[in-house]
């Protein structure tokens, strides 16, 4: 009975192996006739109809996307096998840099596989040439090793035992403790860092009073300037500006790049034609529900220098939610 089974495994195992061997040998033909595409930046939840899908359009042979065979997960790239060279070129083309599952893909052709095995294979032996491994230059379990000499078995005994002795960790002594206080009460003592100071909350103490401007508070998140001067239509709005969440120059640009707005940090200005209008705008249009909030409209304060007529609305705010940042322009 146990040969039998034995039997059965080892025919699985070479099964096993042939197919594989064959696999690798189709990717290999493929990778060389120039018919096999990497795909790469592909989204984990992709499946294998989906990425036929995406390939409609060209004669496709097979598709493959390998998994990480400790978690059984997608690695995040693909690879298809179509029917000619041709294709691939044009797939290449027409498809890198659109979407899959709003993700945009790099198509590219695949390297054969001898190749990513020598290209591997090089990168492991210039760092095992250069020294270079997970313990830095030099290193290994022991730290670093430069200057120790190994032990000889043609040594005297007593060279053997120099050697010994000079590779042994020694001990911290009296001596070594009080160097090292007196290098620490010798050292200039460090100068106590000046406290910062707060930012100024709410509007500028010497600010003044708006003659024009209305502040609007509670705004939902989403709203643009567009809108925000659409609601005061009525008051004949000149302007309107909303104040935007400070992210990172880098977020700016890949939101610019995917052509997707900036959030507001809730509130904004809108400046209108006269006083008159503005003073019927914060009587008429405080406690308005717009998209459910209920907004606050108060009469701006202006920096000094920074008075009606001025493009550039800075650090205007009339001390709702402590509101002090820059409001930045479209």
């Amino acid at each position: 009975m146990s040969s039998a089974v034995d039997n059965l495994a080892d025919n699985l195992q070479k099964a096993s192996i042939d197919d594989h061997t064959a696999a690798t040998d189709a990717a290999t033909a493929s990778a060389a006739e120039g018919r096999r595409l990497y795909i790469g930046n592909l989204a984990y939840a992709t499946t294998e109809a989906e990425l036929k899908q995406f390939f409609a359009g060209y004669d496709v042979e097979s598709t493959s996307i390998p998994v990480n065979p400790r978690t059984n997960r997608p690695v995040g790239y693909a690879f298809v096998d179509l029917q000619k060279a041709e294709d691939a070129d044009k797939a290449i083309e027409n498809l890198s840099g659109t979407d899959i599952l709003d993700r945009k893909v790099s198509v590219q052709l695949a390297r054969k596989p001898d190749e990513a095995g020598k290209s591997d294979g090089a990168n492991a032996e210039r760092k095992r040439s250069t020294g270079r491994g997970r313990g830095g230059r030099g290193r290994g379990r022991g730290g670093r090793a430069t200057g120790v000499r190994e032990v000889k078995p043609s040594d005297s005994a007593t060279e053997q035992d120099n050697v010994i002795e000079s590779t042994e960790v020694q001990p911290l002594t009296d001596k070594t403790n009080e160097a090292n206080q007196q290098a620490s009460t010798t050292g200039k003592p460090r100068e106590p860092r000046e406290p910062r100071q707060p930012k100024q909350r709410g509007p500028p103490e010497d600010g003044i009073a708006s003659t024009t401007k209305v502040m609007v508070a509670n705004l939902p998140y989403d709203l643009t300037e567009e809108k925000l001067k659409e609601l005061f239509n009525d008051y004949k709005p000149v302007s309107a500006k909303i104040a935007l969440r400070p992210i990172p120059r880098f977020m700016i640009k890949k939101l610019q790049a995917r052509n997707e707005p900036r959030k507001g940090r809730g509130f904004g200005f809108v400046t209108l034609e006269s006083e008159e209008l503005q003073q019927k705008a914060v009587s008429e249009m405080n406690g308005k529900q717009i998209e459910g909030r209920e907004i606050a409209v108060k009469v701006a304060i202006d920096s000094p220098g920074k008075e009606d007529g001025t493009e550039n609305v800075e650090n205007g705010t009339n001390g709702t939610e402590g509101a002090t940042e820059e409001v930045a322009a479209a």
